[in-house]
């Protein structure tokens, strides 16, 4: 959304308050100054900005950091119309804009304006989601309709039941099948563990990295043989990593092939089948061990 580059002024670096916050709230804050328009306003809707600024990570790493830096009055939270948005206080002492463009977006002063609190800011995310979908619905029900929605707005707790309010990356509340004993199997978030040959994202982390770079979850997927086997057995062997370390490393190694194209294509073959480069070689082999790896384990169990 912005289009102007930002700074960072060393005072960052000394602020009492942000060295108190939490890693994210403070990544969230250099996060907002890049996203922020001309007048520090930008978008604050929960599933973009978490894509942004979170990329692979839950929506609720960013809701906690958002009640972080609310609560220190670093920025501020409103809605108009249901579209959600923010506004870095003291904008004028983080940046200086002598030439300031048009508006990217409605600012807290604007007509209609509502401001959200940190604690109403992701049930009203996605309450205004619900009003939408339901307007497209037709009314079955207008009585049941109108009793269930006294229900939604009474929901202001800004972490998911069952989660601490100081913990910055939420475990998905629902897991079935293979996802729930691939997670089952994953280290504790902080404690540091090597890399496992059954270690497996969250389903959700695949989708949200095949919704982020649009390519079916099937292709993310593609990628965890050589991802494993490079921390097993290739350079990054012996490497250890929380659970947290691990999946945002792969979230990384996702973004790496994004980057380079390979993620959108499979690699090129010479007349004769073969990989057209030597890297590209090296890639199917890796994958070719992987494979056969996992099927002699997968032998071995069931005899």
């Amino acid at each position: 959304m912005a289009g102007r580059a930002r700074t960072i002024k060393p005072e960052w670096l000394d602020d009492e308050a942000l060295i108190a916050c939490s890693l994210a709230a403070r990544v969230l804050t250099i996060g907002l100054i890049v996203l922020a328009d001309d007048y520090g306003n930008g978008r604050s809707g929960r599933t973009w900005l978490a894509a942004r600024v979170f990329p692979g990570l839950t929506p609720e790493t960013l809701d906690s950091a958002l009640a972080e830096l609310t609560a220190i009055e670093f920025c501020s939270l409103y809605q108009i119309g249901g579209q959600h948005y923010f506004t870095i206080r003291n904008w004028d002492t983080h940046q200086r804009i002598d030439h300031p463009s048009q508006p990217k977006v409605p600012g807290p002063e604007s007509e209609g304006a509502i401001r959200v609190t940190s604690g109403t800011y992701a049930d009203s995310s996605r309450e205004s989601r619900e009003t939408k979908r339901e307007s497209c619905e037709p009314s079955r029900d207008p009585h049941a309709r109108a009793a269930a929605a006294p229900a939604r707005a009474s929901h202001s707790s800004l972490v998911p039941s069952g989660a601490s309010s100081g913990s910055d990356l939420s475990e998905p509340k629902d897991l079935t099948g293979s996802a729930r004993v691939a997670r089952s199997r994953r280290p504790l978030a902080d404690v540091a563990e090597p890399m496992t040959k059954s270690w497996t994202p969250d389903a959700e982390q695949i989708s949200a990295l095949a919704t982020r770079f649009g390519v079916d979850p099937a292709r993310i997927a593609n990628e965890l043989p050589e991802f494993r086997w490079y921390w097993l057995s290739g350079k990054g062997a012996g490497k250890r990593k929380t659970g947290r370390g691990w999946s945002q490393t792969f979230a990384n190694r996702i973004e790496m092939t994004a980057k380079n194209e390979s993620l959108f294509a499979a690699p090129r073959a010479n007349s004769n089948g073969a990989p057209a480069s030597r890297a590209s070689a090296q890639v199917a082999r890796f994958r070719e061990l992987a494979i056969e790896q996992e099927r002699a384990e997968l032998e071995a169990e069931n005899q």
